[in-house]
């Protein structure tokens, strides 16, 4: 029993990264960098693919530390949306967002994507392709375009 109390005492969060789940949290852990936008919040791809778009933010990449509350930034960023079940249902089993096999979003939560960037965007425009296929970006399979703008400072 004493054992079982010490083992759940541990932290096992210590150092791996984590991911924000709110713009609120992202703040609080002081590693928001901007908010970002849709044209509209049912941002459509094509004709029967649409993602609604809850909010969308970036922040500085970040692992937990000794406490769960504890954060400790670190170098690039990430960006995360959050969206809906029914948006991202088949994402990215049969169609993925991205610019490379690297470059690609991946699931981050039930009704959240993530990406990993390098540096701050320059422009005030986001823009990937978006693919079909099993799991695997192909540049020779783009359906449609997804973007997202910075939101004014």
């Amino acid at each position: 029993m004493l054992v079982l109390i010490c083992v759940s005492c541990i932290n096992t969060l210590r150092g791996h990264r984590g991911v924000s789940d709110t713009v609120k949290e992202s703040k609080n852990r002081n590693v928001f960098v901007r908010e970002l936008q849709a044209k509209s919040n049912l941002f459509q791809i094509n004709d029967t693919l649409k993602i609604n778009i809850k909010s969308a933010w970036i922040e500085k990449r970040w692992a937990y530390g000794d406490k769960n509350s504890e954060t400790i930034p670190l170098d690039e960023y990430q960006l995360i949306i959050n969206t809906d079940e029914s948006s991202i249902c088949y994402f990215p089993k049969f169609w993925q967002i991205g610019k490379s096999f690297k470059e690609s979003f991946r699931r981050s939560g039930k009704e959240s994507m993530m990406i990993d960037i390098s540096s701050l965007p320059n422009g005030g425009k986001l823009e990937w392709n978006v693919t079909s296929g099993n799991r695997r970006y192909d540049g020779s399979r783009i359906i449609g375009k997804f973007e997202l703008i910075l939101s004014p400072l």
